[in-house]
């Protein structure tokens, strides 16, 4: 894949973890939060596995707003461009701020973490909830 470098590491709340920490789960430990509920920590672990792996696509759960949620496989390439474009399109910078307030369960979450990859940005993690930002204290720049 031309975009290797979204393959090295991982910023989480301004620790930088490389590819081998990522694939071990002992990591998920520094990131406990005070949630009832922390399958949406289990959910980025499982998609961070799945993003290291050697297949070329990943698999994503649909909505189901039109009937039966479905699986359906997107190409990391293709992920991987959209945030590409996207990190131009908002002038993204190493270093900067993204909020991870969703489960990576679906597109939405996945993607945030693809971006926070590609950039180098230092994805802040908060459990889902009503607001997200309530106990948000530091700058956050791309939500």
């Amino acid at each position: 894949m031309p975009f290797e470098r979204a393959y090295v590491s991982l910023i989480i709340n301004g620790i930088n973890y490389t590819k081998d920490a990522l694939l071990q789960a002992t990591y998920i430990d520094k990131l406990k939060m005070d949630s009832a509920d922390e399958s949406w920590l289990k959910s980025l672990h499982d998609f961070l596995v799945e993003w290291i792996n050697e297949e070329d696509f990943v698999t994503v759960n649909t909505s189901g707003s039109t009937g039966v949620p479905k699986k359906i496989y997107l190409s990391k390439e293709r992920m991987m461009q959209s945030a590409f474009m996207t990190g131009n399109y908002f002038n993204f910078k190493s270093g900067q701020t993204a909020l991870l307030c969703l489960p990576c369960d679906y597109i939405a979450g996945k993607m945030m973490v693809v971006r926070a990859m590609m950039w180098g940005l230092d994805l802040q993690l908060v459990p889902p909830a009503g607001n997200p930002m309530e106990n948000i204290e530091n700058l956050i720049d791309f939500a």
